[in-house]
């Protein structure tokens, strides 16, 4: 698989157009691109001008051919002068799961019962639950910067 995480900040007063614009971008992915597997697009908690990406691709010929895609033309094209700094960009290939393991669900891989492509982590002991989410253990999860 190929994989691409983007970091892009919004200019203020852009937001809602920009992401309207992307998520047609995102959906024209999912939808019209065979090799597209994956598309999130991620609202960091903090900053509501900042916005996540994450792509995955069969290989890198098919993020190829998603960057020379209409709905992609279109999203660039329109996009171009709201953002804040250029997107912070990182491309690679996966670890896990592996590429044959990608489209079984999370227990033939790991043994345990996860959500078919969701990858999470959950640690059942003594540190009391975040009232903010109960599902998640207090402290379970690294702090983003």
């Amino acid at each position: 698989m190929y994989v691409v995480v983007v970091s892009i900040d919004i200019q203020p007063g852009f937001r809602e157009r920009f992401v309207e614009a992307l998520l047609d971008d995102a959906r024209g992915s999912v939808t019209h691109e065979p090799g597209c597997l994956r598309f999130d697009v991620i609202q960091d908690e903090r900053n509501p001008d900042r916005i996540y990406l994450y792509e995955v691709y069969r290989d890198k010929a098919a993020f190829d051919a998603h960057t020379r895609a209409p709905h992609f033309l279109t999203w660039r094209d329109t996009a171009k002068d709201w953002f804040a700094s250029p997107p912070v960009v990182g491309r690679g290939s996966n670890i896990f799961p592996s590429d044959t393991d990608w489209d079984r669900p999370q227990k033939a891989v790991s043994g345990e019962d996860r959500h078919p492509r969701g990858l999470h982590s959950e640690r059942a002991d003594s540190r009391p639950q975040d009232p903010a989410h109960p599902h998640l253990r207090a402290g379970s999860l690294p702090s983003a910067g």
